[in-house]
């Protein structure tokens, strides 16, 4: 293990907080660890707004050909890397912003938790904006929460658990991004239901909320299953490896709990409170700004005063010191042996 220290730092962890948060580092891949994307994005190839910005730097560089300033070959490959140059500036000052987006939006979760959002401003991009905590208020003041939905994944609970390791990094809203960070969390504040209910308010205090998997294939697979048992509930022998689509898939484990794929995965209602949250998952090209990036992350989360450690999708602690993967699993190997003598 070793200390994280990147060139700037805006404000330094005591001994004493590293030390606690540390303490909550565990084993990411482990099965039934909650995980909801907060936001992502890929790195551009190309800038729509090149063809604008390139003319007048095109135009400067054949006045220097046909002045007779630039030989041909010259010309060719001053126009071939001022090209290069110049789409590269563009992407790097899209990714720049994305990324500012993406920080502001942890910070925005980090105080106030995962706040749930409807179907349809989910799918028009409240997702990627933040949850809309003023929103979320007016809807609870007139106890319309029924279709506040959190979205999130479990691991081991996917469609094929068994073919990925490293489940969060592997997942489908987190595999096809460059950047990303997600959310970790504790789901034992919720009751798992059937994946027909959304019973989702609290009508006596201190029951627990509620999640259930939002798979429209294991949805149609139970409710074939309710057709024969209209009693039938998740867990129930009789839907025990049930489910196969045409690609061999089950839409319930061995069990007779949901194994949504990934892209749907669950749904958590009405929200996530931010005590639940374990730590991060920080998806982000290692290059040159790599370490400042992992500090800007970490400047949220201690701004947040949320002990939780942060992580890379290869499982290893980034923050607020460096751990493997195969440490972590060694630590909590001996943790398992301490408890059970």
């Amino acid at each position: 293990m070793e200390n994280f220290t990147p060139e700037k730092t805006q404000k330094e962890l005591s001994p004493e907080t590293v030390e606690k948060t540390m303490e909550k580092v565990f084993d990411i891949d482990t099965k039934c660890t909650a995980y909801s994307s907060a936001g992502g994005f890929k790195r551009p190839h190309h800038n729509s707004a090149f063809g604008l910005s390139w003319n007048k730097i095109e135009t400067e560089i054949y006045d220097e050909y046909h002045t007779g300033k630039l030989t041909k070959d010259e010309f060719e490959e001053k126009l071939k890397q001022k090209t290069i140059e110049h789409e590269k500036e563009l992407i790097d000052n899209v990714v720049e912003t994305e990324w500012k987006k993406l920080t502001s939006n942890i910070s925005t979760i980090l105080h106030n938790g995962l706040i749930g959002v409807s179907k349809e401003d989910f799918y028009g991009g409240v997702r990627k904006k933040g949850p809309i905590k003023e929103k979320y208020l007016e809807r609870v003041q007139k106890k319309q929460t029924s279709d506040l939905l959190v979205y999130a994944n479990i691991v081991g609970r996917s469609e094929n658990p068994d073919e990925l390791s490293n489940e969060i990094g592997n997942s489908y809203w987190i595999r096809d991004t460059d950047f990303n960070v997600s959310i970790i969390f504790d789901k034992n504040f919720f009751e798992e239901v059937s994946p027909k209910d959304r019973d989702s308010w609290r009508t006596l205090r201190g029951d627990k909320w509620k999640f259930n998997a939002d798979d429209p294939g294991v949805k149609s697979y139970f409710e074939k299953a309710q057709g024969k048992k209209p009693t039938i509930k998740i867990g129930d022998e009789m839907l025990q490896n049930y489910g196969f689509d045409n690609y061999g898939h089950k839409g319930f484990d061995e069990k007779g709990m949901p194994r949504p794929d990934t892209e749907y995965g669950f749904v958590f209602f009405p929200r996530v409170p931010k005590r639940t949250f374990k730590g991060l998952v920080v998806k982000i090209p290692k290059d040159e700004l790599y370490d400042q990036r992992i500090q800007e992350v970490a400047d949220v989360v201690m701004e947040s005063n949320l002990q939780i450690p942060i992580y890379d999708t290869d499982g290893n602690v980034v923050w607020p010191k460096k751990m493997s993967f195969e440490d972590i699993k060694k630590l909590d190997n001996e943790k398992k042996q301490k408890t059970e003598i």
